[in-house]
């Protein structure tokens, strides 16, 4: 139990600090359209995600309780195939990034391999 409220308490604020990261590489003038996308992107994931998630565990409950871990599998597979499409518009400057920004973010892509 302690170590569930450990990965949970550590993810919690994520999505925040997502946000800030994703705000500084934002012109001022596209931030507004930022935040709006990536409200509607949290709420088609939810969308989908809950009932996907709820059906995989009946399912694995229903096998009796062999794969318990399969909606874990699942959207862990889905969020490394995600990994590379948000990869590549960093690197096609799709975000409205301005000239520094992309320009720090390239190099910091570079440093990184």
């Amino acid at each position: 139990m302690f170590l569930g409220l450990a990965v949970f308490a550590a993810g919690f604020g994520a999505g925040l600090s997502m946000l800030s990261v994703l705000t500084g590489f934002a012109t001022a003038e596209f931030r507004a359209r930022l935040y709006t996308l990536l409200s509607i992107i949290e709420d088609l994931t939810r969308l989908i995600s809950t009932p996907l998630i709820q059906n995989l565990w009946a399912k694995a409950i229903g096998w009796d309780g062999v794969l318990l871990g399969l909606p874990f599998i699942v959207l862990s597979c889905l969020f490394l195939m995600a990994c590379p499409t948000a990869i590549a518009m960093l690197r096609s400057n799709s975000l409205g990034m301005s000239a520094n920004a992309a320009k720090l973010a390239r190099r910091e892509s570079a440093l990184a391999r």
